[in-house]
């Protein structure tokens, strides 16, 4: 969906500007004992769920951390004749061009699949897994070879325990935090589900909000009135 948003363009570039103060500030206010921030003067938890809310990312369950793929595992990085030992922004955007590049007759479907393997592998390192360095780890692109199953991963999850790690790790060291810093930039009331997307993203919240009133109401509640509507 944050693709599609993109495409259509329903995304204020103005508000999706990073500002460096006001999350190095965050950043500096997490607390490692009970893994959350202080955002609007609310201490918050960056979950799954708030991940999926802030970017409109529906995913599943399957997990990815532990799959810890080598690039001699990876059929993208054989097939497209990667010699480097990662792949970075710089050479996503030059294999993308030269698929864009070529005569019509000449794009495979194939290629068609690679710029969109490509797309989703850039907006995972620049966005979802930013590093101190510039390139993706083989796992990541490994999930995007079935592009049918790339909403099979739990995306959600990794994103949100990629940041916490960091958080851990360079709360004291602010500059240095990596993984999607960008999510800080969000008021701790932006986080409650409407009941739309309580149903699109398969949220686990007790609560949902409901997108007539904006009272809150209960799951339960919530799935009784689906059902009659």
């Amino acid at each position: 969906m944050l693709i599609d948003a993109i495409r259509k363009g329903k995304l204020v570039e103005k508000a999706c500007m990073k500002h460096d103060r006001p999350i190095l500030s965050i950043i500096q206010n997490y607390d490692t004992n009970d893994s959350k921030f202080l955002i609007g003067g609310k201490k918050v938890a960056i979950t799954r769920n708030d991940i999926k809310l802030i970017f409109g990312i529906a995913c599943g369950n399957k997990p990815i951390g532990d799959l810890n793929k080598k690039k001699s595992d990876v059929a993208f990085a054989t097939r497209r004749g990667i010699q480097e030992a990662r792949i970075g922004s710089k050479k996503m955007k030059d294999m993308i061009n030269e698929i864009l590049q070529k005569k019509d007759e000449s794009i495979t479907d194939e290629n068609i699949r690679d710029v969109v393997r490509l797309i989703c592998m850039f907006i995972c390192l620049t966005l979802f897994f930013s590093t101190s360095g510039v390139t993706i780890a083989w796992t990541y692109v490994h999930c995007m070879e079935k592009i049918e199953e790339i909403k099979d991963y739990d995306w959600a999850q990794s994103i949100a325990e990629t940041l916490n790690t960091s958080m851990h790790k360079f709360h004291d060291k602010p500059r240095d935090a990596t993984g999607c810093v960008v999510a800080l930039m969000v008021y701790e009331e932006e986080l409650q589900e409407t009941c739309q997307e309580a149903q699109i993203y398969g949220m686990t919240h007790p609560e949902v909000v409901d997108d007539n009133d904006m009272k809150i109401i209960s799951i339960q509640q919530y799935n009784d009135l689906m059902r009659y509507t």
